[in-house]
Formats: C-alpha cells, sequence, structure tokens
C-alpha cells in the first residue's frame, strides 16, 4: 500500500473515535491536525506532519489533504482525497453530490458554493 490508501482506514478511524477523532489523530503515531472549516462547521480537512507521523500507518496515509464531511449524527462521508505533487498552488476539485467546489491551497481550505 502506498499513499492511494483506501478511505476506509481514516473513515473507520473516526467512526470509532466519533467523539474525539481530532484528539486520536493527533496523539502518536499519527500526528495529524485536523481543521474545520469556519463556515462549514461539518467540513474537516486532515494532514499529517512530515517529521512526526508514522507513514507505515494505514491511516496516517490517507491523511493528505483528504476532507471529509463529518456530521453530529455520526455520519462521516470522505468528500476529497486529494495528492497534489506539483508547483501548482492551487488547483479546484468537484466534489461529488454537493455541488460545491473545494479549492486546496498549500496552507488553506476555502469553500465556494
Amino acid at each position: 500500500m502506498g499513499q492511494y490508501d483506501s478511505w476506509e482506514y481514516l473513515t473507520n478511524f473516526i467512526k470509532k473515535n466519533i467523539g474525539n477523532f481530532q484528539d486520536e489523530l493527533a496523539k502518536p503515531p499519527y500526528a495529524v491536525k485536523t481543521k474545520q472549516h469556519p463556515s462549514c462547521s461539518n467540513f474537516y480537512m486532515f494532514k499529517y506532519s512530515q517529521f512526526e507521523s508514522d507513514f507505515t500507518n494505514p491511516v496516517v496515509r490517507c491523511c493528505r489533504g483528504s476532507v471529509y464531511d463529518i456530521r453530529e449524527n455520526g455520519m462521516v462521508k470522505p468528500i476529497l482525497m486529494p495528492f497534489l505533487n506539483s508547483p501548482i498552488t492551487e488547483r479546484p476539485a468537484r466534489i461529488l453530490s454537493t455541488g460545491i467546489t473545494v479549492y486546496m491551497c498549500v496552507k488553506s481550505l476555502t469553500v465556494h458554493s
């Protein structure tokens, strides 16, 4: 397995830790940061640490800018799993079934309806 691991690893981790997935992902061996979108509070972006995250862990490998729709009722849905290995700093990606376009930038997540 490599950088294109199944979303199921991260999806199942979030479901198992639905009340505290952010805290659990911040701990070793994950060392993953989560960022909640300011206006779409159910959207979360995941980012691993290049130096502290354990890349042998499939959950970590799923966290490279992945965006999830996580609801209070327990619904967990991956909506974007990008792998941007190019000098382009901004690239739009259409999110299926939501009608929203997400722009993944080097340090931010911008959502436009």
